[in-house]
């Protein structure tokens, strides 16, 4: 099969890459592209969750990842299910990210966790936002 696949030449190459990644299993991840939520709907969340795997127990990468991804379903499932605390003001700088990406979803999901907005939107920071707002639009 992996002649076929591969071919002759090299073989031995791809068989040792092969063996490489079998050695660390909990970073392979399978997928089926013709599953229930087909590709459309479900390929960047194995992609997504596939990285979040890789960076397991470093809840601020895994959270980043989430941020950018905009996905707040994988970060309630993934790195908010109740074990990790997070100190005051450790999310301030994710706080930042979604208000200013308009992203409402991870914003109710910081709240629920403990985020004051009261506490957080301060002059200073609300200056901080009105000044990466307006770059973003071109104000």
């Amino acid at each position: 099969m992996l002649v076929k696949v591969f071919g002759k030449k090299d073989l031995d190459l791809h068989l040792t890459r092969i063996k490489e990644c079998v050695k660390y299993p909990n970073l392979i991840n399978v997928y089926e592209l013709d599953g229930q939520e087909g590709v459309s709907n479900g390929i960047d969340s194995a992609i997504l969750n596939a990285l979040i795997k890789a960076k397991k127990g470093n809840f601020v990468d895994q959270l980043q990842l989430a941020l950018v991804w905009n996905r707040a379903d994988v970060a309630q499932r993934e790195i908010f299910y109740g074990h990790v605390h997070w100190e005051k003001g450790e999310l301030d700088n994710f706080v930042r990210y979604a208000i200013v990406h308009n992203l409402p979803e991870f914003l109710d999901l910081f709240i629920e966790k403990g985020v004051s907005m009261k506490d957080y939107l301060t002059d200073r920071e609300l200056t901080v936002l009105y000044n990466k707002v307006s770059a973003k639009f071109g104000w």
